[in-house]
């Protein structure tokens, strides 16, 4: 048997057979994937012909499978039966992709490109589709099923395809194709290309921010495949800055790096601004994905709390704190004062050394005694005066105090806590009878020896409510009232430092840290108190002092603490069934 095969097509040729003198009613071939192929097999195709004369003959096959190998058989009919003979096998060809030559880029626009390529014919296949396939996935070869244009040219040859609708400043991975008849699909190499467009900028930092100004460095990540011609930063107080209608900074040119700085001036204090970066090349300017937003410093300089020490009747020393000179150098630092309130730079002041660092003191003399003065501490730059926290404290009403004499300036109160009367057990109340009763701390008459008797009020003030009542005072004494206590402190600088000047000094007694003077020699004692339920505590670590001062109610009175800690004499109101100590005051 003669065979011819081609993709999808065959011509079988039959030599002459021997059975020429037999009554051949029919003759062929049949063929299939099959090993065998029979005419009444329908996995089968046969040519059929009619009776055989003699010689030769021919069968054309068609519709056959590319790349595909069939089992092929003659056959004729004689007196109804087939007789198959020359078996053999055929395989069909297969067809080879389009060849693709070289690929080039023509041009490369902001949104398009032109690519040419070759189409060369395989095997005289046919081409019935060419063009471009392109997609942005790195590693990712493109495919018809991505994106696609198809050239309108020649079946073959050159292919030429303008490709559109590309995103500006974007990474493109682009090839020629060609499909052929049987519908395979031939690739040429994959190139790159970037679309041009305007720059990429961002903003890397914002810094030395000043009432007036800012420095501003951004980056251009992108030139969009094409020279810069201008950078910068623009900026405005409402969003979206431009340089065609906003505020810009910036330099002609491309900088000598990605990076650039560059300095915002003619700014308003204390105001919020948003800045974009920006770049301009042939296509246009590219900005910041985003606005950066940030606050010009007010130029006004911010103080912490002002701090007295050193109270005396005319004078103190009062120090201030320059917590941020808000961008502009400080031409004048000090403490300013008055007796009403809000003190500002026009009343009475202080200027501090021009040496000082941010942290300043100044002493103020001139003072008068026994006032109530408001402080502030200042600084002034070339945007104005900015004040700390005010604060005030009562001058003294005196200096000096006599150890033993118990005159505190116009006061006279007694050296020691009252320790008079018997002592009782702490789990019972002092009762209205003939007897003074106090409790020792922690039950223990030694603590009484050290500290004096706690008394519960009603014991203390001998079960009067009068306000001054004598109570368990000596003759020409009596229980001092809320008021006494306050002139006390006031005599002594008020009550943030009166307390320094009131405990005994040292760590005898009171527990560290202890910042006592005892510059008064009321050498008070931290005896701790007995509680409403008749409970010790807090011995070494403070005191409290009745008052005869009820607060109104009939079961509370005031009482002033001192501690361990600090130097404040703070007012309290307690239950009278509390038990502290007792300073008797001399009558006047």
């Amino acid at each position: 048997m003669i065979i011819n095969v081609q993709y999808t097509t065959a011509t079988l040729t039959t030599e002459d057979i021997k059975y020429v003198e037999m009554d051949i009613t029919d003759h062929g071939h049949c063929w299939s994937l099959r090993e065998n192929p029979a005419v009444d097999d329908s996995t089968s195709g046969k040519s059929q012909m009619s009776a055989y004369s003699g010689g030769s003959y021919t069968s054309q096959l068609s519709g056959l499978i590319c790349d595909t190998t069939y089992y092929i058989r003659s056959f004729i009919q004689v007196n109804g039966t087939y007789i198959y003979f020359q078996d053999t096998t055929m395989k069909t060809l297969k067809p080879a992709n389009p060849a693709i030559g070289e690929t080039d880029i023509l041009s490369i626009t902001q949104t398009g490109a032109t690519v040419r390529g070759n189409v060369e014919l395989v095997n005289g296949d046919s081409i019935i589709e060419r063009g471009v396939c392109w997609n942005t996935t790195p590693g990712d070869y493109p495919t018809i099923n991505d994106n696609k244009i198809s050239d309108t040219g020649s079946i073959h040859g050159t292919i030429e395809c303008i490709i559109g609708s590309l995103e500006p400043n974007t990474e493109y991975y682009i090839r020629t194709y060609a499909t052929n008849n049987f519908d395979i699909t031939g690739y040429g190499r994959t190139d790159t290309i970037r679309t041009r467009g305007i720059p990429t900028v961002h903003i890397r930092n914002i810094f030395d921010i000043r009432p007036d100004s800012v420095k501003v460095t951004g980056e251009i990540s992108s030139d969009g495949d094409s020279e810069i011609t201008g950078y910068g930063v623009c900026w405005n107080t409402t969003g979206k800055p431009d340089i065609n209608k906003d505020n810009y900074s910036g330099e002609s040119g491309a900088p000598v790096n990605k990076e650039y700085t560059v300095q915002m001036t003619g700014l308003a204090p204390s105001t919020y601004y948003y800045i974009r970066s920006y770049a301009t090349n042939r296509y246009g300017t590219g900005y910041d994905g985003k606005d950066s937003l940030f606050h010009t410093l007010s130029g006004i300089p911010v103080l912490s709390a002002t701090n007295i020490t050193q109270v005396q009747s005319t004078s103190l020393i009062c120090c201030g704190e320059i917590k941020s000179d808000e961008g502009a150098d400080i031409t004048e630092r000090g403490i300013c004062w008055n007796t009403t309130g809000s003190p500002d730079i026009y009343d009475n002041k202080v200027i501090a050394r021009e040496n000082e660092t941010d942290s300043f003191c100044v002493t103020i003399s001139g003072l008068l005694p026994n006032t109530n003065i408001y402080f502030r501490a200042y600084a002034s730059n070339d945007y104005g005066t900015g004040y700390g926290p005010e604060c005030d404290t009562i001058t003294t009403a005196c200096d000096a105090f006599t150890e033993g004499s118990g005159e505190i300036c116009d006061q006279v109160w007694s050296m020691e806590n009252a320790d008079v009367g018997i002592m009782i057990d702490s789990s019972k109340d002092q009762r209205n009878n003939s007897i003074n009763e106090y409790y020792c701390y922690a039950n223990d008459e030694n603590n009484c020896d050290d500290y004096g008797g706690m008394y519960q009020w009603n014991e203390m003030m001998k079960y009067s409510t009068v306000e001054g009542s004598r109570g368990i005072c000596p003759a020409g004494y009596h229980i001092p009232s809320e008021s006494e206590w306050q002139r006390l402190i006031n005599n002594l600088g008020g009550i943030s430092v009166a307390g320094s000047k009131l405990k005994e000094a040292g760590t005898s007694h009171w527990q560290t840290p202890n910042d006592a003077t005892n510059e008064s020699y009321f050498t008070a004692l931290p005896g701790g108190y007995r509680s409403s339920e008749g409970l010790f505590s807090s011995i070494r670590r403070s005191v409290c002092y009745w008052t005869s001062t009820d607060n109104g109610n009939q079961d509370y009175a005031f009482y002033r603490s001192l501690y361990y800690n600090n130097s404040e004499v703070p007012r309290t109101f307690g239950s009278k069934s509390t038990a502290c100590y007792v300073r008797c005051i001399k009558d006047k």
